[in-house]
């Protein structure tokens, strides 16, 4: 869910009891110009039990969601992403 308030973006997403490694990628493009902001997080959601071994390298990503949101000219797009 994206919401805005006081000109500020907040994305409040939900992982959908999914564990491991995400990629969040989210894009901020300005209606004005051809000027646009990019933010890629590496992610990782644990069950609660605790683990050892280091998490599997994803071999692809595919996305799993997205949110969008426009407010005085900038709109924002938040895209979930998992490994398969």
């Amino acid at each position: 869910m994206v919401t805005l308030t006081d000109k500020r973006c907040v994305n409040q997403l939900n992982l959908m009891h999914r564990t491991g490694r995400h990629a969040l990628f989210a894009a901020l493009q300005r209606a004005d110009s051809q000027e646009a902001f990019y933010n890629c997080s590496d992610v990782m959601s644990f069950s609660g039990e605790t683990t050892t071994s280091p998490p599997a390298t994803p071999s692809a990503m595919r996305q799993i969601g997205q949110a969008n949101a426009v407010q005085d000219g900038c709109q924002s797009t938040i895209a979930r992403l998992t490994s398969s």
